[in-house]
């Protein structure tokens, strides 16, 4: 506990430091286009996130995080930058995140080589696949987390949710390095947000993580991941999947619908879930509490399922049950959840493109 507050006060100092330095170097996130804020908001989250962790960790006596992984969030947090800065080709950007899992592969050897008892005939190792997939896994969870973090608070907060579960994942599978690990990114977490959620007394965040933040986020999710199910008598793979599974449902669903759609599929719009909650009538705050409360249920639904001793391919194919679910209930979202919106927000003002949709699908 006292590692994880002292990377969340160390992560809210550098935010009001590094506040008072954004505008001299331009990392301000500027209105227009598909955001909502109306003033310039400085996006130095993420940096404050990866000096606080990576202080915590010079200053303990045994390095947990490794040289690689540090490594690897220092150059995603520079990419980040220059990204939220300057703007970054999508496919460089790409190239970057994979040149992040590439280190941690090679520096530390941890990769995806075991997906667990998936299709009920056994243990599905990858051989000389692993190595591709696990750059494709990371890289996926990476840009998961980057399109979860439209609206304040959420992509933290569910950041929060997620590595509280793999916290109690490494605690129950005899891991306590990892849990302290886990301790220190989740206090850095936390300090960003006391800064970037919506509080009764501050009704916009004033810090941003930014492209910084966000790559940091989900390298940070798919690392712990892998470190807690590549391991003998570790956490199944497929338990992580649904402790990820809000971002991971959401990014799928919407890449599919793009391409459907002849576009370019990491091009943004507005049909993320968090959106398409806004739109219906919600609230910023509401949207955030609604998806926190999902992610915690999926979370909570694999977690308890694997402590049941539920097998990991019923895991597996309830997932997709679930993935198919979720494609089909938002492609018709304005009429599910215009009525939810009406009944838990009475009075709430529906955005004009919810009163137009919500007579029809989603196309």
């Amino acid at each position: 506990m006292p590692i994880l507050l002292a990377a969340g006060l160390l992560t809210a100092v550098l935010i009001l430091a590094l506040g008072t330095l954004a505008p001299r170097f331009g990392l301000l996130d500027r209105p227009g286009g598909h955001k909502q804020h109306r003033d310039p908001v400085p996006v130095i989250g993420g940096i404050a996130m990866f000096l606080a962790v990576a202080l915590v960790e010079m200053a303990r006596s045994q390095l947990g995080l490794g040289g690689s992984v540090l490594l690897a969030l220092g150059m995603l947090v520079a990419a980040g930058v220059i990204d939220d800065r300057y703007g970054m080709p999508p496919l460089l950007k790409m190239a970057v995140q994979a040149g992040a899992a590439l280190l941690v592969i090679f520096g530390d050897g941890l990769m995806l080589a075991s997906l667990g008892d998936l299709f009920a005939f056994g243990e599905v190792k990858l051989g000389w696949f692993a190595i591709p997939f696990t750059v494709f896994a990371v890289v996926g969870i990476v840009n998961a987390a980057n399109m979860l973090d439209g609206l304040d608070g959420l992509a933290g907060g569910v950041g929060v949710i997620a590595l509280a579960y793999f916290a109690a994942a490494a605690f129950l599978i005899g891991m306590p390095l990892c849990v302290d690990e886990i301790l220190v990114l989740k206090g850095a977490l936390i300090g960003f947000l006391l800064f970037n959620m919506r509080l009764p007394w501050r009704r916009r965040a004033v810090v941003f993580m930014g492209d910084a933040g966000s790559m940091m986020l989900g390298f940070v999710l798919a690392w712990v991941a892998m470190l807690l199910s590549q391991r003998p008598g570790g956490m199944p793979p497929i338990v992580a999947v649904w402790i990820l599974a809000l971002p991971i449902l959401d990014t799928l669903t919407v890449m599919a619908r793009r391409i459907r759609k002849g576009r370019n599929p990491f091009a943004p719009d507005r049909e993320h879930l968090h959106h398409v909650l806004q739109h219906a009538g919600f609230s910023v705050e509401r949207t955030v509490i609604v998806l926190a409360l999902a992610s915690s249920a999926f979370g909570l639904a694999g977690m308890a399922a694997w402590r049941a001793g539920v097998p990991e391919a019923a895991l597996f194919y309830a997932f997709v049950v679930l993935l198919g679910l979720y494609h089909w209930a938002t492609a018709r979202a304005w009429r599910i959840i215009t009525p939810a919106c009406r009944l838990l927000q009475p009075g709430a003002r529906l955005f004009p493109e919810a009163q137009r949709k919500a007579k029809g699908d989603v196309q």
